[in-house]
């Protein structure tokens, strides 16, 4: 059908991000980046206590883009 010639095909980019600070700050910033015009999906977050209340925030974030290439590389 003329639909299958025209369908989109979407990439799945992603980025493992590291961050280090307390609870509350690892908190602040998740939803400074929730409130953001670029969208975007996470697949994990993991929050290690490293020397209570810093911990290690360890999070994956994926776009998604019809280019095959991400940020033009």
């Amino acid at each position: 059908s003329s639909l299958d010639s025209q369908a989109t095909v979407l990439y799945r980019h992603g980025v493992e991000l590291q961050l280090q600070g307390s609870y509350l700050a690892t908190l602040a910033y998740l939803k400074q980046l929730e409130s953001l015009e670029w969208r975007f999906e996470w697949d994990a977050l993991l929050f290690d206590i490293q020397d209570y209340p810093v911990g290690m925030v360890t999070l994956e974030v994926y776009t998604y883009s019809t280019e095959r290439d991400w940020i033009g590389v």
